[in-house]
């Protein structure tokens, strides 16, 4: 830009503010209003043209390579995925003595969805031979009338694999 007061050619290592001509310090704009020159129009900015977009780019080798990808993927989990898997050992325990116990008692009430069963805490488990437990414990149920009655259960189970077996059950 020239300065319309010195004729300075402003030079792009120039420090001063872009609106001030570096030589003789005047605001351009004043400059020209002063000298009786009228006022240009900025140039008027030109939108730059974004390029259509393009998925994966523009080559089809690409998008080749991708599938082949995606099926060696596929194929390599499913040969994988494939393999003989031992089954695991049924271990069963104090709470699953409890929980089995608790069908079985709740299969004999009255209103079983009345039923509050013992804690865990105050339950006597006692596992007499490999997977033979006996559980006794409380039950809080409605009974006909609707009173909320507490019965004692003495439950004798006995476990075979992933089938549990009902020995004795007494309801008092």
């Amino acid at each position: 830009m020239q300065c319309p007061a010195c004729d300075y050619v402003r030079q792009p290592t120039d420090l001063n503010p872009i609106n001030q001509c570096p030589s003789c310090k005047q605001i351009y704009s004043r400059a020209r209003k002063a000298a009786g020159i009228e006022e240009e129009e900025p140039p008027k900015k030109v939108a730059a043209v974004k390029p259509p977009w393009r998925p994966y780019g523009q080559h089809p080798a690409v998008i080749g390579l991708m599938i082949a990808v995606i099926f060696a993927a596929a194929w390599g989990y499913g040969t994988w995925n494939n393999r003989p898997v031992a089954p695991k050992p049924v271990v069963h325990d104090g709470v699953s003595a409890q929980l089995a116990c608790q069908r079985f008692v709740s299969s004999r009430l009255k209103a079983p969805s009345t039923a509050s069963f013992a804690p865990f805490q105050e339950l006597s488990i006692s596992e007499r031979t490999q997977g033979k437990f006996i559980v006794v414990g409380w039950v809080d149920a409605e009974n006909t009338f609707g009173a909320k009655l507490r019965n004692n259960y003495f439950c004798s189970i006995q476990f075979t694999g992933a089938n549990v077996q009902l020995l004795d059950l007494s309801i008092e």
